[in-house]
């Protein structure tokens, strides 16, 4: 069902304060049952082409739906069909309640690109229309455009952050407005295949518990999205969610019944391992190179990620849960009161 509302932010004063407000916007809108949608637009070197949709990985209705959008999109515009990109980094994909799909339309700085956006438009917003409503199902509740408010003074990614805004605006506000007119496309629901009875089913399982997938996976804890793909593999709960009847997490790939699964072992055995991540540096600040320098100073492994404002996340690790040269990292990021986190 479509029920988009406007999750924009116009009051954010910079990049973060407007991720955070429109995180907070689409959670007052849609609950973890409903389906999230933030327009943004590509820039890179003036060449590059296509148009690609952000899922959370693992998730297979947001990889359902960013599949089919990123084909209808490539084909409306006439461009390239970068596809469905996975990612756990995106902020709004992975802070907001639902499920999050970020589709990058089209390459702002390549005048290719935008002169067939210009020149399509009306199919472009139709065919979005149209694969939404393809997924009754589901339902469709915020929506934003622009990775900050139009009234910020902040240039973005590769100087395009303004415009960028402005026709991602553009088109979030075309489909608010055309979503009532929305053609019903048909959907046949095929019913769930036969499985055998699970006669070990996971009735106290823990986090860390290795597992086996017996059945199903499903989108998010109360049913939505069930997906049979991971049937047969063995994976770790990640989270328990005791209020659901979906409530065990099993890695990033999909929530379970306890009949979905089987024990197998518990990573209890095999020593936790985790990730001290840092918050955003600023590129070559004291900070930035500090943590580097720790890092090689110890031969530690690390990985710096790369936000759009061109600041950078260090994941460090892996270490067990209470080891020296863990404590040694922490110990280190609080004496300078940098903030960090610990992932398992």
């Amino acid at each position: 069902m479509l029920n988009f509302k406007d999750a924009s932010d116009f009051k954010g004063r910079n990049v973060n304060e407007n991720l955070v407000n429109l995180k907070n916007n689409m959670d007052k809108l849609a609950s973890a049952k409903d389906i999230n949608v933030a327009y943004h637009l590509n820039a890179f070197n003036k060449t590059a082409t296509g148009a690609e949709v952000w899922y959370w990985l693992g998730d297979p209705v947001g990889y359902a739906i960013a599949k089919k959008l990123s084909a209808a999109i490539a084909k409306a515009l006439g461009i390239v069909d970068r596809g469905p990109k996975a990612t756990t980094n995106l902020y709004v994909i992975a802070q907001t309640k639902g499920v999050t799909i970020l589709p990058e339309i089209c390459f702002i700085d390549n005048k290719s690109d935008m002169q067939k956006y210009q020149a399509n438009k009306a199919k472009l917003f139709k065919a979005m229309i149209d694969v939404y409503a393809s997924f009754p199902q589901y339902n469709f509740k915020s929506t934003h455009g622009g990775h900050h408010g139009l009234n910020m003074v902040d240039p973005g990614a590769v100087g395009n952050g303004y415009k960028e805004a402005i026709v991602a605006q553009e088109i979030n506000q075309a489909i608010l407005k055309q979503q009532n007119s929305a053609s019903e496309v048909p959907v046949t629901t095929p019913n769930p295949p036969v499985t055998a009875k699970n006669t070990k089913p996971v009735t106290n399982g823990k986090v860390g518990d290795k597992v086996l997938v017996f059945d199903a996976l499903y989108a998010d804890s109360y049913g939505a999205g069930r997906s049979t793909a991971k049937k047969g593999s063995t994976g770790v709960i990640k989270k328990i969610n005791t209020k659901a009847t979906k409530k065990y997490l099993i890695e990033n790939w999909g929530w379970a019944h306890p009949n979905d699964i089987q024990a197998v072992a518990t990573v209890a055995k095999e020593r936790p391992r985790h990730t001290v991540e840092t918050y955003w540096y600023t590129k070559n600040s004291d900070a930035h190179k500090s943590v580097i320098k720790f890092c090689k100073d110890n031969n530690w492994s690390y990985k710096e990620v790369v936000g759009k404002d061109g600041r950078i996340k260090i994941a460090v690790g892996t270490f067990s849960q209470n080891s020296v040269n863990k404590l040694n990292l922490e110990k280190f990021l609080q004496s300078k009161k940098w903030n960090y986190e610990v992932r398992m």
